[in-house]
C-alpha cells in the first residue's frame, strides 16, 4: 500500500472520483433519455 502523509487526502480524492463518475453517468443517462425522447 502506498504511504500517504495525510489520512484525509485519499478519502477526499475517492469522494471526488465517485462524485465525478456519478455526474458523468447522470449526464450520459440524461443525454440518452432526451435523444430517445426526440426520436
Amino acid at each position: 500500500m502506498p504511504t500517504v502523509p495525510n489520512p484525509r487526502s485519499p478519502t477526499l480524492y475517492v469522494t471526488v472520483l465517485i462524485y465525478f463518475d456519478f455526474c458523468r453517468f447522470l449526464l450520459a443517462f440524461i443525454v440518452v433519455f432526451l435523444g430517445r425522447d426526440e426520436f
